[in-house]
């Protein structure tokens, strides 16, 4: 039986793609065609809650042999193999949304930029604390291509708008 999550996880990648080629389209033409606005808000937004339902995805904890790929055991363990993927999924959303509102130069980016860095930066430190075990480093790669460049568009943005909003 197919779930929504499960066919989330077989095509998240080619919709994440999707959008941000929709997205990065949007963003150079934004002067010469109308509609890019619109495309801008959809795709942000469309990658946004693709990045929070990622946080649904169940994990496999099962090899093909039915042996537990998890060697770590205790709460460093859950903290890199079950929590620190959440987490990053969470803030790449809210980081995600941040840079949409910042682009559309509305009320609030700089709150939801710093929260979404600040959990993206926390769960990257522990997700890279974990990386002892060869399964989690290659299962957890994927997450880390999509938290970095937002962490540091995040930061970027934070240094040229700054932390607090002027008076």
């Amino acid at each position: 039986m197919t779930t929504p999550i499960s066919i989330l996880q077989k095509y998240s990648i080619h919709l994440e793609v999707t959008c941000l080629a929709a997205f990065a389209g949007a963003f150079l033409f934004r002067s010469t065609y109308s509609y890019s606005e619109e495309i801008i808000i959809i795709s942000l937004s469309a990658l946004s809650g693709i990045y929070f339902l990622m946080t649904y995805v169940p994990r496999a904890s099962q090899n093909e042999e039915g042996q537990n790929d998890d060697n770590q055991k205790g709460m460093l363990g859950l903290l890199g193999s079950t929590i620190a993927p959440k987490i990053i999924s969470i803030g790449s959303s809210v980081t995600v949304i941040g840079i949409l509102f910042a682009i559309e130069q509305w009320n609030g980016f700089r709150e939801m930029i710093l929260i979404g860095s600040s959990s993206l930066t926390g769960a990257v430190v522990v997700l890279l604390s974990s990386f002892g075990n060869e399964s989690l480093r290659v299962k957890f790669i994927p997450l880390l291509y999509r938290a970095v460049p937002l962490l540091a568009i995040g930061f970027y943005l934070l240094k040229i708008y700054g932390i607090s909003t002027p008076r």
